[in-house]
Order: structure tokens, then C-alpha cells, then sequence
């Protein structure tokens, strides 16, 4: 496992905001939402079973020293993913749990940027 950190571009500032605003909602409602479904399905135990897939948002308050860099406060979005694997006995289509990281910045020259991580990356290698 290793770290993937994507460069997230906005057309402006505007569009932004207007992104981290639904993420601070989502954030004080703390709630699990579905986002989409997979089926449960193992062809050999003849399963196929409807599970949704979910996802939650957290807020991370910065530390009082680094107000100051131009970081916001970090969001914390703990999703499930859909993954297939393979064994013996077949292909089993489920979910895994993953954590991504998602912070932007106030500097004017990097306003409209944000920085989404993760450590679960299988092609991040070390």
C-alpha cells in the first residue's frame, strides 16, 4: 500500500466553496448516505444480494499553528468501494472500506485547488 494524493482543479472559487459548503453539511448532519449499490454475487454459493454502498463526511479542525498556512480544515470522508475477489471457489463481488483525505487552500494563487489523499492505493507502491 502506499499514499495517492490527487491535484483536484476548480473552474473558480466560487465552484469551490460551493463544494466544501455541501461537504460541512454533510459533516454536521455526521450521517451515513447510500451514494450507490453492488450486488453481493458469488456464482458457485449463488449469491446475489442487493448492498448499498455508503459514505460519510467528517470535519478535522486545524491546529491553532497552522491557521496560518492557508490550509483549510481537513474533511474526512470515510466511503465504501466496490472491489471483486478472486479465490478458489470463484469471484465475489463486495465492498471494502477506504478513507480519503480532502483539504484546499486561501493563498489567491491556489484558491481554486484542492488536495484529495488516501493510503489505500494499490498503485502507489513504496
Amino acid at each position: 500500500m502506499g499514499v495517492l494524493a490527487r491535484i483536484l482543479m476548480f473552474p473558480n472559487v466560487q465552484k469551490k466553496l460551493e463544494a466544501f459548503s455541501k461537504l460541512d453539511e454533510l459533516a454536521k448532519e455526521g450521517k451515513e448516505k447510500v451514494y450507490d449499490h453492488i450486488y453481493l454475487y458469488n456464482e458457485r454459493y449463488k449469491l446475489n444480494v442487493q448492498i448499498d454502498l455508503l459514505f460519510k463526511v467528517a470535519k478535522q479542525t486545524r491546529l491553532q499553528g497552522v491557521q496560518s498556512s492557508g490550509l483549510s480544515d481537513i474533511y474526512i470522508i470515510q466511503v465504501d468501494v466496490p472491489v471483486k475477489h478472486e479465490s478458489l471457489e470463484g469471484k465475489f463481488d463486495v465492498k471494502e472500506y477506504r478513507e480519503v483525505y480532502l483539504v484546499h487552500f486561501a493563498d489567491p494563487q491556489l484558491e481554486n485547488v484542492a488536495i484529495m489523499s488516501t493510503e489505500h492505493s494499490s498503485r502507489a507502491r513504496e
